[in-house]
């Protein structure tokens, strides 16, 4: 797996709810906006076409191989699993254009140039302008998962029951699974998988001032049913359910490690609040203690990142700007956390993104989001760190910045903060140097 940094305005000194992976605002009530500074696992939307039968009974042919000639393409995310090989969320028109665009589901096999529309046709009749909520998660080069909720009317967001659907495909778009409609207040968010049966899918019913209502659901069966297992307090009330989950903290994701146990990682003022485990599948949690001091984040904020594991050995960030940022690892398959030593240069707003239990990039983030122009890599799980000077700066709005390799890094605009068609940068030495070109579609 890997990271994605983005450049926007701090959300927890703003007091604003989160984005979702792909970067897209969460309408609330009140109206809405957030953007930040945190781990993004990469994110989704989709297409158009025709039908397939729902409830995981049948899988549907993906969308045909484009004929015309390839033009420009707006990016929304981007979750590359290789450095040939990617994922994105696309947009189909120019976002800031005429028309009404909308998200598509788009694979590229040679390093981000060409983009082939892999929607799922019968998620189609779910895809409307700026009535269409999803999320994109891709596993491998041939697996991945999109889930899409069609929203009945604004006024009523987080009350009304929408209409979510959840795809998957096992070999690369080219045919998906469907599963059983979701009939329920909130919108697809967050998903997670452990392996090809066991995934979970956080619903966002609205959030505001540092207030998230979710319902959590699960399946076992690769997504083609799902059962809600766990919620907040139903909106608009506030405080703590029965399963554990607080209304308070913008919820930033969720992360399994396996089939029982998981984390659900927020933004506030109030650290035990930001960073909850469950120890039976999701269905209760409790505040995972952390070894570093409350005071910081209780007057500043503070964003817990999702933590990443390979075996036992796991790392999360505690960021928040100003202030002072912590690396944390674990060496017990997160029963316990060690702060790991930074750099002077990003011990403000760390993100770090992990390669495997020794290697890893460390990107220090500064005042509104800014990524900073010197990277550091570590070999040895944050032991020691080496200085790799950026070939180039990372100040515009909404540019994001995501590694699969030590040496393999990709950079892009999201295509609703470009002006035109907006180049992808990538990187074959960690940075060092960077090569720049439009994606085409």
């Amino acid at each position: 797996m890997h990271g994605t940094w983005s450049i926007e305005e701090d959300p927890v000194r703003a007091n604003r709810p989160l984005t979702s992976p792909d970067g897209r605002p969460v309408r609330t009530p009140a109206g809405l906006k957030f953007a930040g500074v945190v781990l993004l696992l990469a994110c989704a939307a989709v297409g158009c076409a025709t039908g397939s039968t729902a409830g995981g009974r049948s899988a549907s042919p993906a969308v045909s191989q484009p004929t015309a000639k390839p033009s420009p393409i707006w990016l929304q995310s981007l979750q590359m699993v290789s450095p040939r090989t990617g994922w994105a969320l696309r947009w189909t028109g120019n976002p800031a254009g005429p028309g009404n665009p909308t998200l598509a589901v788009a694979r590229s096999t040679d390093g981000g140039r060409i983009w082939t529309d892999v929607t799922p046709p019968a998620a189609g009749p779910l895809i409307t302008p700026d009535r269409s909520y999803d999320v994109l998660m891709a596993e491998s080069a041939s697996r991945a998962w999109f889930a899409v909720t069609l929203v009945r009317s604004e006024s009523s967001y987080g009350v009304t029951p929408h209409r979510t659907e959840v795809f998957g495909t096992a070999n690369g778009g080219r045919s998906w699974t469907s599963s059983a409609p979701i009939r329920a207040p909130g919108t697809a968010r967050w998903l997670d998988f452990t392996d090809p049966a066991h995934g979970w899918l956080m619903q966002d019913l609205g959030a505001a001032m540092q207030q998230s209502h979710v319902q959590l659901y699960r399946t076992s069966d690769g997504g083609r049913h799902w059962a809600l297992i766990a919620q907040t307090l139903p909106w608009p009330r506030t405080g703590t359910s029965g399963s554990g989950l607080p209304v308070y903290c913008d919820k930033t994701g969720i992360a399994f490690t396996t089939a029982q146990t998981g984390w659900l990682t927020g933004g506030c003022n109030s650290l035990s609040d930001a960073l909850l485990v469950s120890h039976d599948g999701g269905l209760r949690w409790a505040p995972q203690a952390l070894p570093i001091p409350a005071g910081p984040c209780q007057r500043n904020g503070c964003a817990v990142s999702a933590p990443r594991f390979f075996g036992p050995t796991g790392f999360l960030t505690v960021g928040g700007y100003p202030g002072t940022g912590h690396l944390l690892a674990s060496h017990d398959a997160g029963a316990t956390w060690t702060t790991v030593p930074l750099p002077a240069a990003a011990r403000s707003n760390p993100a770090f993104l992990a390669f495997d239990a020794r290697r890893g990039i460390l990107i220090p983030i500064g005042p509104q989001g800014v990524i900073g122009r010197t990277f550091y890599a570590t070999s040895d799980g944050g032991r020691s760190w080496t200085q790799v000077r950026q070939g180039m700066p990372f100040r515009k709005l909404g540019m994001s910045v995501e590694f699969v390799s030590p040496a393999a890094g990709f950079a892009w605009i999201q295509g609703g903060d470009a002006t035109g068609p907006a180049p992808i940068y990538a990187t074959t030495n960690g940075g060092r140097t960077w090569n720049s070109f439009v994606p085409l579609g």
